[in-house]
């Protein structure tokens, strides 16, 4: 456990992490949580951001690694599960996103981006029922998730037959949501016959 002098140190670390991260200074982002981890090694938590952060910077192997050792010290942690996920959608393994992703969604069912991301790995392993499913209650979860509609919009618009009056409804709640327009897919509704 940390002393009160570590706990404040990790503490700053992590805003400066954060602040980091959100101007966009990746480098300077990583550096800070691998502080924390020579303060805190098994903090999963830091370890989950530090993948991600390395996953943003395309370091994938590294991603992966940092991903296999918080899930080490916890396998249960819905976080670093879901990002586990996401880097193998990235890598189009998605017979070993749905592991991660089934597991996320099994220990946190309500969360809405697990449930997005495992309708959209269901889809393309061809479960379309059980992607469709995931993807509307992502959407049930979280009304305003422009992603989860976008998703929702393909899944109809694509399928024998297609359901185009789903997929434009959809379309049109992820533009009202602020999502831009994207031509591609109001090609695949309208062509869907």
């Amino acid at each position: 456990n940390l002393n009160v002098e570590q706990t404040a140190s990790a503490a700053r670390l992590e805003a400066q992490a954060r602040q980091a991260a959100g101007s966009g200074d990746l480098a300077t982002a990583a550096d800070r949580f691998k502080a924390i981890l020579e303060l805190a090694p098994n903090d999963v938590s830091t370890l989950a951001n530090l993948g991600l952060i390395q996953m943003q910077m395309s370091a994938m192997a590294e991603a992966e690694t940092t991903m296999q050792r918080a899930l080490t010290i916890d396998p249960q942690h819905t976080y670093a599960l879901f990002l586990s996920g996401l880097l193998k959608i990235n890598q189009t393994d998605f017979d070993a996103a749905l592991g991660y992703l089934a597991q996320a969604a099994k220990l946190d069912p309500n969360d809405a981006e697990v449930q997005n991301h495992l309708g959209v790995v269901l889809s393309e392993l061809g479960q379309r029922d059980s992607g469709e499913a995931a993807l509307r209650k992502a959407v049930q979860l979280q009304p305003e998730y422009t992603d989860a509609h976008i998703n929702l919009a393909v899944v109809y618009a694509s399928q024998d037959p297609p359901y185009k009056e789903l997929a434009r409804y959809h379309y049109q709640l992820a533009l009202q949501a602020g999502h831009s327009k994207d031509p591609r897919l109001e090609r695949l509704i309208e062509g869907a016959e």
